[in-house]
């Protein structure tokens, strides 16, 4: 199977780090973030790698390169230079290299999903996209006011709140590329809006799982202490 990781972003919220290093690069326990990807895609079947970079590209492209060296995964590269493509612009560029079932992840995720279940549940769920999701629940130390037309309809008294979170990790079907403009900063929500406007199934998969965005200096500092065993 495929997987197509998206690495170009600049990690401007962690630049204290990724002055030096790019955001995939930066360790969490005895691994670099996009090694630890690879080696929990490549546990999945995943044997073809497309990976878009931007920011510090040649570093990324050879860490990479050494890290799969012999270990049969085939890697191909899509530079997006100076015009950054948003979170999925890269893969209309790369539409020729696309196998019909694909998985989606951004380098900037440490997680243990189980990918083998993700792509087993987009098949049973016949999407045209499926997105892993973690539950997320919020609740409020206030008594909410329920109102319409200027009245008060009625109150809940300290009210919790149930979100499903988007974790940056999807199953594909090639057909989702007619989505996405060439050359254009595409970000995921945008393309999920469309097939969704569109009346194509988009599913989720709910897990559990462990999982960080190591996006801000908050989360990273967490990865390492979830890690720092390791």
């Amino acid at each position: 199977m495929q997987a197509v990781i998206m690495a170009g972003g600049t990690g401007s919220r962690l630049r204290h780090f990724t002055e030096r290093l790019p955001k995939p690069l930066l360790k969490v326990g005895r691994l670099r973030v996009i090694e630890r990807l690879i080696d929990n895609l490549q546990n999945a079947g995943v044997d073809s790698l497309i990976i878009s970079v931007a920011y510090m590209a040649d570093e990324i492209m050879r860490v990479v390169r050494q890290w799969v060296y012999n270990r049969g995964v085939d890697v191909t590269w899509y530079d997006e230079g100076d015009r950054p493509l948003g979170t999925i612009g890269a893969l209309a560029m790369v539409a020729a290299e696309l196998e019909d079932v694909f998985y989606i992840a951004n380098a900037d995720i440490v997680t243990r999903v189980d990918f083998t279940r993700l792509a087993e549940h987009h098949v049973d769920e016949k999407a045209v996209l499926t997105i892993a999701a973690m539950e997320e629940t919020s609740g409020s130390r206030f008594g909410i006011l329920q109102v319409k037309n200027d009245m008060v309809v009625g109150i809940a008294e300290k009210p919790v709140f149930q979100r499903f979170v988007n974790m940056g990790l999807y199953v594909a079907q090639k057909t989702i590329v007619q989505y996405i403009d060439e050359m254009t900063e595409t970000g995921m929500d945008s393309v999920i809006t469309k097939l969704c406007a569109d009346k194509q199934k988009v599913a989720y998969y709910l897990t559990s799982a462990y999982w960080r965005d190591i996006g801000t200096m908050r989360s990273l500092s967490e990865a390492r202490e979830d890690y720092a065993n390791e």
